[in-house]
């Protein structure tokens, strides 16, 4: 659980949310142009992230099985992150991950604080 959390508190959380999301959805949502050198630059990242979040998942202990502290933590930068094409198409390429993300978006809390931005995935 911990090392879900520190891998994505130092190498996640800006790409996945402030170089994808918030420039391929978030400022075009407010009216304003998104950076593409940004964006790529955040996905160029995110792939080693989402290789070892993947290889965590696939090993079951963690992201897998009861809700913990590290899917609570990630759940709502992958939120962000896959709001963005190119993050969903990411994500959908990583089966252990994808199959955790399946079931934390289903959950109610995920659903209630869904902010309704267009992309929504």
């Amino acid at each position: 659980m911990a090392q879900v959390m520190g891998i994505v508190d130092a190498y996640g959380y800006w790409p996945l949310v402030r170089q994808v999301y918030s420039h391929a959805v978030f400022q075009p949502a407010q009216g304003e142009p998104g950076d593409p050198r940004e964006v790529a630059a955040g996905m160029a990242a995110a792939v080693r992230v989402l290789g070892a979040l993947e290889a965590i998942a696939a090993e079951g202990l963690v992201l897998s099985g009861p809700v913990t502290l590290a899917d609570l933590h990630l759940a709502p930068m992958v939120a962000a992150f896959v709001q963005a094409g190119e993050g969903a198409a990411a994500l959908s390429s990583r089966p252990a991950l994808a199959a955790w993300w399946a079931g934390m978006r289903a959950r109610d809390s995920m659903r209630a604080t869904d902010p309704g931005l267009p992309g929504q995935a």
